[in-house]
């Protein structure tokens, strides 16, 4: 039975599968990138701060502190994988508490 990786390794398979994914996306849509008007929505979603909202981030996080991860640890592999996938909506992403003005 194949253990689970650690953080560090499944960061790196997720960074490691954007050319697969950017290949399937091809293939479906033809077109590798994330299509515009989605990246226009996480745009949106990352510029009127949705991440940012104490309420739901915080039952997030209560959620993801049972199990030992932190929302502010994975938001830096988020913003990679969008770009990766052509789409820089994901450039400004921020998280509740750790929210700038």
């Amino acid at each position: 039975m194949k253990s689970l990786p650690t953080e560090d390794e499944f960061k790196q398979e997720a960074i490691d599968w954007i050319p697969t994914g950017r290949e399937k996306l091809q293939a479906i849509t033809g077109s590798p990138d994330i299509n515009p008007i989605c990246c226009q929505a996480i745009t949106k979603l990352v510029d009127d701060k949705c991440a940012c909202e104490e309420t739901p981030m915080t039952a997030v996080n209560k959620r993801l502190d049972k199990i030992g991860m932190n929302v502010q640890d994975w938001l830096d592999l988020a913003k990679q994988v969008v770009k990766g996938m052509g789409c820089d909506g994901a450039d400004n992403l921020q998280a509740y508490p750790e929210c700038t003005a």
